[in-house]
């Protein structure tokens, strides 16, 4: 079933063959990693209580449209202030024309690329000399928020939140 994003979020860079409805095995199982790792990423960034508040809002995958504006923000994206300066955080859903874009999906083709055992290579980064693959987001200076940013920034709304990040592994696991 789908966690807020669903197959629709697949195609370009983040294609993964034969996974429309025709082909249900395949389907089936892009389903069954989108459920599981867009989870599993939102319970390592937000932790237990913060999932689960943000979890109680989700109907069928889909956030409710009445639930409380921390996650409408978290979701959607928001502009904000922060020490006199204007950022904007995307959201995890992003629509530009008919491209859908997410982190979540990012996480789940990862996730799905290392189940099939499959070599890509993923855009990097450092953060405090350490190698980070971008999940989160890199780019402050032009006054995008990451993930990690806008949780932080916002600490009173998302508090005790354990922003966990992830690192790269090579081939080797290292």
């Amino acid at each position: 079933m789908a966690y807020l994003i669903d197959e629709t979020y697949f195609q370009r860079e983040l294609f993964v063959p034969n996974a429309d409805d025709t082909d249900r095995s395949a389907y089936t199982e892009l389903q069954e990693f989108i459920d599981n790792k867009s989870r599993l990423l939102l319970k390592e960034v937000l932790g237990y209580t913060l999932f689960k508040d943000l979890d109680q809002n989700i109907t069928n995958g889909i956030l409710d449209a009445g639930a409380p504006q921390k996650w409408l923000n978290l979701v959607n994206g928001v502009e904000y202030v922060k020490d006199g300066y204007t950022y904007y955080w995307e959201g995890l859903l992003v629509q530009e024309g008919a491209f859908k874009k997410s982190l979540l999906a990012n996480f789940v083709f990862y996730h799905w690329l290392y189940y099939k055992q499959t070599k890509y290579t993923y855009s990097e980064y450092r953060r405090n000399g350490i190698k980070v693959i971008d999940w989160v987001g890199n780019n402050t200076n032009d006054y995008y928020s990451s993930l990690i940013m806008f949780l932080s920034d916002n600490e009173e709304t998302y508090a005790k939140a354990p922003l966990k990040m992830y690192h790269t592994i090579n081939q080797f696991g290292l």
